[in-house]
C-alpha cells in the first residue's frame, strides 16, 4: 500500500474582495468534489468526510491534527480491562447537540447516542439500519463490525464496549469518520414525524459547525455552533466552494474567492511554490491506495 500526500494551499494576502455570498468573517474552502451526503457512516467518500465528519460531528476519540496520535474527544477518558477485551469510556458532560428547523435538543449528549450510533451500523434489525441505502463500508471493511461483541450502558455518562478478542487498533478505529456520533433523540423524533431520512439529509452533531444550506454541486454553507464544547469557532461562517477542476480552484484562490484549496495539479507545484502570496502545505495523507487480487479464480492463458 502507498500513502498519498495531502497538499493544501492557503492565501496569504487579500487580492480582491470576499465574494458577496460570504460574510466578512467567513472562510471559503475550494473543495475538489461534491459530497455523497453528510453522513460519513454510509460512504467511502473523502469529500463526505470533509463535509460531515470534520465539520458537523465529533467522535469518542479523535486524531490530533496532522498526526495519527489519538486524543480524547466526546470520551474524556477510558480504561481497558486486563484481558484487553473490555473498554470503558467516560463521556464528556454538558456537550450540546446542534439544532435545526426540524429538531431542538432537550438533553445533552449521553450514552444513548453512542449506543445508537454503533447499533445503527451493526444491527440489521435496527429500524435505522437500512436508511440511506443501508451500507456501512468502513464499519464493515475495517473489521470493527465483527470485532464488537456488545455495547453496554453503565450510566448516562459511561459506556463499555466488549470485544470478541483483543485488538490493538480498536481505539484508532474509533477516531475514524464512520464513528461520528449521531443524536439518538433526533433520530427518534425524525422517525416519529415520518421522516427518518432527515438525520442524514439535515444532520445534527456536536461539532464546530452547523449545516445551513447545500446548493448541490456548487456550495455548502455552515455557521459556527455557538455552544460547541471546545468553544465557538473563530469564524462565523464556513463555506465549501465545490470546484472539481484544480486549475480553476487555484484561479479562485488567487482572486480571494476562496482562502484554502486542496490537491493542486502536481505539474503546477513548481510555479505555485514561487508565488509569495500563497502558502503551500504538504503532509503525509492517512488515505491509502492498493491493488487487490482475486485468488479464488485461476485463468490459464495458452499461446
Amino acid at each position: 500500500m502507498q500513502s498519498k500526500i495531502k497538499i493544501l494551499i492557503l492565501l496569504m494576502a487579500s487580492m480582491a474582495s470576499i465574494p458577496a455570498w460570504a460574510k466578512p468573517s467567513a472562510l471559503v474552502y475550494c473543495s475538489e468534489s461534491s459530497p455523497d451526503g453528510f453522513n460519513p457512516q454510509t460512504t467511502l467518500s473523502a469529500a463526505t468526510g470533509d463535509a460531515g465528519a470534520m465539520t458537523i460531528f465529533n467522535r469518542l476519540i479523535e486524531f490530533k491534527p496532522g498526526t495519527t496520535e489519538i486524543e480524547p474527544a466526546l470520551a474524556e477518558k477510558w480504561s481497558v480491562s486486563e484481558d484487553g477485551k473490555t473498554y470503558t469510556f467516560h463521556l464528556r458532560k454538558n456537550v450540546s447537540f446542534q439544532s435545526n428547523k426540524y429538531f431542538t435538543p432537550t438533553r445533552k449528549f449521553n450514552a444513548d447516542d453512542v449506543i445508537f450510533t454503533f447499533e445503527r451500523q451493526s444491527d440489521p434489525n435496527n429500524k435505522f439500519h437500512k436508511l440511506s441505502g443501508g451500507q456501512y463500508p468502513l464499519f464493515e471493511g475495517s473489521g470493527i463490525k465483527g470485532l464488537i461483541n456488545k455495547i453496554n450502558k453503565i450510566d448516562e455518562n459511561t459506556v463499555s464496549v466488549e470485544l470478541k478478542e483483543p485488538n490493538a487498533t480498536f481505539l484508532s478505529l474509533l477516531a475514524m469518520d464512520f464513528a461520528s456520533i449521531q443524536s439518538a433523540d433526533y433520530a427518534e423524533a425524525s422517525f416519529s414525524a415520518g421522516h427518518p431520512e432527515r438525520i442524514d439529509l439535515y444532520p445534527l452533531g456536536t461539532g464546530p459547525f452547523t449545516l445551513k444550506r447545500y446548493e448541490k454541486d456548487s456550495r455548502i454553507f455552515y455557521t459556527a455552533f455557538d455552544d460547541y464544547w471546545k468553544g465557538k469557532p473563530k469564524i462565523d461562517q464556513l463555506i465549501f466552494s465545490i470546484t472539481p477542476d484544480a486549475s480553476l480552484r487555484y484561479a479562485k484562490l488567487i482572486k480571494n474567492e476562496c482562502q484554502i484549496m486542496a490537491n493542486p495539479n502536481i505539474p503546477d507545484l513548481g510555479n505555485i511554490s514561487k508565488n509569495h502570496q500563497v502558502k503551500l502545505l504538504k503532509s503525509p495523507g492517512l488515505n491509502t491506495g492498493y491493488i487487490s487480487f482475486n485468488t479464488e479464480k485461476n485463468h490459464l492463458i495458452i499461446n
